[in-house]
């Protein structure tokens, strides 16, 4: 792809491509449907398979090639998604070529491209997907389907479900690709990206993880005659469980802070850092590098402020935890915590100490240890989920 600076001629003079096809792996890949969003008057045409004859797929290329040379003649550029050797528009030109055993017909060798997610990587440090891009900025998700699944959908012949999603993808990079030249476009940080935007929560990866530990504890490619190597084992999962609980803590507290406005503010009020550490004057100065890079607004900029303050809480530290969770969020940890502050302490050993405890003497961990530890903070790590569900700050 050709240097960003040269795109900004092409505003009103660029197409941007993208399409569906039957692998990402096949040298020649089967096409499913094109999609064209014209950037000179904003609109956008889908080439679609009606079946899944030879003849049927030629007919949709010619009629994509029959539009695409019309605006290569008026010298328009070309624009795509995470092109490369194995997908692009070459690969398009390829598999008619092979179909048809004609010649190449688009002469593309005086014509810019230019890759949309390299110039989101270049100019904005962006290098998730364009699903998570679109959602973060309010773009409509209707018919979008993930590039795995259509490739399931072109086996089943849904062709239909196909052109819609294709559709729908090139509506989301035509607006995304104005928004970078015009630099509207929101773009998220790293923060942003893990609790705004994934997937699981908390809770699910809490549980997720507990299951793989208790997978581990008889595992069989482990010499159950070798004690050494079953009590090493055993001390890993020991502090592995620990680091669940910890790090299901901070999860779900900030993804609650920063869900709700007022407790984003009661937040702020309890820590003292934002009074030690963050004068007006950087912040502004930092505030208006951030806008200039990545649309920043005042809201987005203390929300990101707050994640970093929140992951620097030592949240396997029972007595921090419990006054955020009760101070912020309302939530009051149970009065017995003596049992999980013990284990809490034998993993600090066990990780800062390499396994032995202040005297030098080492610590056996016990499969009943193990177990006895899982339940203790399973049935923490749920009581403090419930207590989360339907949250309302009360201003």
């Amino acid at each position: 792809m050709r240097d960003y600076s040269r795109i900004q001629r092409y505003i009103k003079k660029s197409i941007i491509i993208h399409y569906s096809c039957s692998s990402f792996e096949d040298e020649y890949q089967e096409i499913s449907a094109i999609g064209i969003y014209n950037a000179k008057n904003m609109s956008t045409i889908t080439f679609s398979r009606y079946n899944n004859t030879k003849e049927d797929e030629i007919r949709l290329l010619e009629e994509f090639f029959t539009y695409v040379s019309k605006r290569i003649e008026k010298k328009f550029c070309i624009v795509g998604w995470s092109w490369s050797v194995q997908y692009g528009l070459d690969n398009i030109l390829k598999r008619y070529i092979y179909l048809t055993k004609k010649t190449s017909p688009l002469d593309i060798s005086e014509t810019a491209f230019f890759d949309l997610s390299q110039i989101l990587r270049s100019q904005y440090k962006y290098s998730g997907n364009l699903k998570t891009l679109a959602k973060f900025n309010n773009l409509s998700l209707d018919n979008f389907i993930d590039g795995v699944k259509e490739i399931s959908l072109f086996k089943d012949q849904n062709f239909l479900a196909i052109a819609h999603s294709i559709s729908r993808k090139i509506i989301i990079m035509g607006v995304i690709f104005s928004g970078c030249l015009n630099q509207t476009i929101k773009i998220p940080t790293s923060n942003e990206l893990f609790y705004l935007t994934e997937k699981l929560s908390p809770y699910d990866v809490f549980k997720e993880n507990m299951t793989k530990i208790e997978s581990l504890i008889d595992i069989k490619n482990v010499n159950i005659e070798n004690s050494d190597m079953q009590n090493f084992l055993r001390n890993l999962l020991y502090s592995n469980v620990i680091t669940c609980l910890e790090t299901f803590l901070s999860d779900n507290f900030i993804r609650k802070v920063i869900d709700d406005e007022l407790f984003l503010r009661k937040y702020i009020s309890e820590s003292s850092k934002f009074e030690e550490k963050y004068r007006i004057s950087e912040l502004y100065k930092e505030l208006f590098n951030e806008k200039n890079s990545s649309g920043m607004t005042l809201n987005r900029f203390v929300i990101n402020k707050c994640i970093l303050d929140m992951k620097t809480v030592t949240f396997h530290n029972l007595s921090t935890a419990s006054e955020l969770y009760k101070n912020v969020l309302g939530i009051t940890f149970p009065k017995d915590l003596k049992e999980l502050s013990v284990a809490i302490y034998r993993r600090h050993n066990l990780i800062h100490r390499n396994g032995k405890d202040i005297e030098d003497n080492f610590i056996l961990i016990t499969y009943n240890d193990l177990t006895d530890l899982i339940k203790l903070v399973r049935d923490f790590i749920s009581y403090i989920h419930k207590e989360s569900l339907n949250l309302r700050a009360i201003p």
